[in-house]
């Protein structure tokens, strides 16, 4: 067989077998980098959903902080629940910006592992927050 003015010997059945060989089945060769290419957009999807979830309490702030207190509570004890409140959301914030930053920085993009840890913590803490709006803890 002749290539660019070279000529070659023609590759019989067993070694062009022996080339293409592949010890996996294409699909499962595939399924790999659908898994990856799906986990970055989950990733995202689970941290703007934690976000949204967060922000809701701020709506819900006034039923959670009352049901926090006794019947009989005063002023400055709704004021020390409300400040308390707002700073565990405020480092929440701090916390889901952080790890927006390191999704758009790419530190840990392409580490399945990694993404897989912050999709189940991400998806974990919205379950958690909603349960703590609707619950009204």
């Amino acid at each position: 067989e002749k290539r660019h003015g070279k000529t070659f010997p023609r590759a019989d059945l067993h070694t062009s077998f022996l080339v293409n060989w592949s010890p996996l089945p294409s699909f499962f060769a595939k399924m790999g980098k659908r898994i990856d290419s799906s986990m970055i957009p989950a990733r995202f999807l689970a941290l703007m959903a934690q976000l949204i979830s967060t922000s809701m309490i701020y709506f819900s702030k006034d039923g959670n902080i009352r049901a926090s207190l006794d019947a009989s509570y005063s002023n400055s004890d709704y004021d020390s629940k409300d400040g308390e409140l707002s700073t565990g959301v405020t480092l929440l914030v701090v916390f889901l910006a952080l790890q927006t930053l390191s999704i758009f920085q790419g530190y840990t993009l392409f580490l399945p592992t990694i993404n897989a840890s912050h999709i189940f913590f991400s998806c974990l803490g919205t379950i958690l927050t909603c349960w703590f709006i609707i619950e009204a803890w």
